[in-house]
């Protein structure tokens, strides 16, 4: 999202909630990852206009095509 270096995955569906890896993991630094975590999903995805399972599932299907 801002180019920083050393993303942390953040589960779009936490693992508690039943999230896995598959289709449900996308790149955040650790800042946008402590914000995401503070506003929920719904806000950060609409204050940033964007659409983090899109996200998660193309760079899932990326990572499946390079196996």
């Amino acid at each position: 999202m801002c180019g920083r270096r050393d993303p942390d995955p953040d589960h779009i569906k936490t693992r508690g909630a039943g999230g896995t890896d598959a289709n449900n993991v996308w790149p955040l630094c650790w800042v946008h990852h402590d914000e995401r975590h503070t506003q929920g999903i719904v806000t950060f995805a609409k204050a940033y206009q964007t659409e983090p399972l899109t996200i998660a599932r193309r760079l899932w299907a990326k990572w499946e095509s390079l196996s």
